[in-house]
């Protein structure tokens, strides 16, 4: 048989066993793993209050009756603006005029013992006596004065900058020294409160990254914070943890009271990744196809994160080749090629 018969019958054998050879294979996309950093963000609702400690308790100076309030809950105010008056009951300014002229008496007649005295009139004690009843008589009015019990109202003040968290009194109603009558959250006294689930706790960390903006309120422009308290208990009414985050001084649209929606940055992580297509699951766990030599090995991992379409694992090594399209159905061992 000459050569070129020969070759020509070997080409015919090929050609009819292709078909049979490409049968017995499974035609695959491929992804080469590489390491990226991958990080996520977790999506929470909280709500606007004041920071804990922070709250300063406004109490009135005297007895009296709650007269004028001047500003309203959850409204901002400066440094000593007039908040609240509280008016002098009628016993209080009569005991006013009382001292007054109990003060002008003493005077006069200490001027008069003292002018006897000197004419021989009067003993030493008279005149010592006289002298003491016009020092009390003073005593008494600064008393008084310290007291304001001389004016019609006595006017609380804010004690700094911030905003009215409540008020504990109504006007017409009678106070007593030293009761609280308002608290006053300072200016960057404002923390969001925002209720995590447990499973959700274990993502985040104190000094995690947060962006927040008014939950209400459309295209408002998100602040960043840090979280800085976290709850060790269960809250029994919301069944969720608190984790608390400062309002920045400068936030806008996060006052006292309102709802706020956050942003928390997870950490970033150096991690082998691949496309989520990859990943196939069955009663063990997750696992993908590692092309080795032109066949499919079946390799279990664990899922570390998942971003978009990109997921973090584990139990797979920079440069591996996973396949991706075309792994569903395919047997551990399998043949495989790549798609032209």
């Amino acid at each position: 048989m000459s050569r070129g018969v020969l070759a020509v019958l070997l080409m015919s054998l090929l050609l009819v066993a292709m078909p049979a050879f490409a049968a017995q294979s499974t035609l695959v996309t491929t992804e080469v793993v590489e390491m990226h950093p991958l990080g996520d963000s977790l999506q929470v609702l909280g709500k606007v209050v004041s920071r804990p400690g922070a709250a300063r308790w406004l109490s009135a100076g005297k007895a009296g009756i709650v007269g004028s309030v001047f500003v309203s809950p959850g409204e901002t105010v400066v440094d000593g603006q007039p908040l609240l008056a509280i008016l002098n009951s009628p016993s209080s300014q009569a005991a006013w005029r009382q001292a007054q002229a109990a003060l002008v008496a003493a005077k006069s007649n200490l001027a008069r013992v003292r002018r006897l005295h000197e004419e021989g009139l009067a003993a030493s004690v008279d005149l010592t006596n006289a002298k003491l009843a016009y020092e009390n008589a003073r005593s008494n009015i600064a008393l008084m004065h310290n007291e304001s019990t001389n004016k019609k109202a006595h006017i609380i003040k804010a004690a700094s900058a911030g905003v009215v968290s409540q008020w504990l009194v109504s006007s017409g109603q009678w106070v007593a020294p030293g009761q609280h009558v308002a608290s006053l959250s300072p200016a960057g006294g404002l923390w969001v409160r925002f209720g995590l689930t447990p499973d959700q706790l274990s993502q985040v960390a104190l000094h995690d990254e947060v962006l927040m903006n008014n939950a209400l309120k459309q295209n408002s422009i998100p602040v960043k914070s840090y979280i800085t308290s976290i709850a060790s208990q269960v809250d029994p009414q919301t069944g969720l943890i608190d984790v608390g985050v400062p309002v920045p001084p400068d936030a806008a649209g996060l006052l006292l009271g309102s709802w706020a929606a956050g942003k928390v940055s997870l950490a970033r992580m150096q991690v082998p990744t691949l496309d989520r297509s990859a990943v196939l699951k069955d009663e063990k766990g997750n696992y993908v196809f590692v092309v080795e030599d032109g066949k499919a090995k079946k390799t279990d991992i664990k899922l570390l994160m998942q971003v978009g379409k990109q997921v973090g694992v584990s139990g797979l090594k920079v440069g591996d080749v996973v396949v991706t399209e075309g792994n569903f159905g395919l047997q551990d061992g399998a043949a495989v090629r790549e798609k032209p």
